[in-house]
């Protein structure tokens, strides 16, 4: 996707983030605040404020970086995330709908493992069955420390810019009710919602991408406008087909 957004003019910084492709054992020594970090090294290589794209549990990290630099923040849009408010931690929050995945628990309510076959299966729902090998063979075990503190005097930064939330509507990572509950819980505005699995920008990038564009246009827009500041007071909805 990131080559469809720089031919629409846009700057795009696509790394990693630090742990990714380390060793397990690495990858525990990395915490939240190194991910915040790399993020300001990469803002700081940019001119203006930017736009945050935050698929899954990096709206976590997104979150606490917007809160944190709020002169470098323009927006944050988050494609099929749970996360909580700053200093909030919300990997899990309660289910509107059955479960419908092959991520069971038991009577303990101890969860079961599920293969990277699984995994991958539940990813990328949506692609041919023939990548799920080589979708498979870059999946990773990782873990996730809990959230930074919350700051002693927050900027409210966050609070106050366009949240925007592209919905996949045939996720079985994070269900649909599960992203509508974001999209309320967190006044998001614009919302899209998209006809795929977890990953639109592998499955549909050009459609992916030409909403990112236009939520950025709609941040240009809002602050050209006079007397007009942060996100709408309810979400715009857009139904996107295959």
């Amino acid at each position: 996707m990131s080559p469809i957004l720089r031919e629409m003019g846009h700057q795009v910084i696509d790394d990693d983030l630090p742990g990714k492709g380390a060793p397990l054992a690495d990858k525990e020594k990395i915490t939240l605040t190194d991910h915040m970090d790399r993020l300001s090294e990469w803002r700081d290589t940019l001119p203006g404020p930017v736009h945050l794209i935050a698929h899954g549990m990096a709206g976590i990290a997104v979150t606490e970086f917007a809160e944190r630099r709020p002169e470098r923040i323009a927006s944050a849009t988050y494609i099929s995330s749970l996360f909580g408010s700053p200093g909030e931690w919300a990997q899990i929050l309660p289910y509107n709908q059955e479960l419908d995945s092959r991520i069971s628990h038991l009577e303990d309510g101890e969860a079961i493992d599920v293969t990277f076959r699984e995994v991958a299966q539940l990813s990328f729902t949506d692609c041919p069955p023939e990548d799920y090998d080589r979708f498979e063979e870059c999946l990773e075990r990782d873990s996730y420390d809990p959230p930074v503190p919350p700051l002693d005097t927050p900027t409210g930064h966050w609070a106050g810019i366009q949240r925007a939330y592209i919905m996949c509507l045939s996720n079985k990572m994070v269900l649909r009710a599960q992203q509508h509950q974001m999209t309320l819980r967190h006044k998001c505005a614009p919302v899209v919602k998209m006809n795929t699995g977890h990953c639109p920008f592998l499955t549909h990038p050009k459609e992916t991408a030409t909403h990112i564009d236009q939520i950025i246009r709609r941040v240009r827009s809002d602050t050209a406008a006079p007397g007009t500041s942060g996100p709408s007071n309810g979400p715009d909805l857009k139904i996107v087909s295959k």
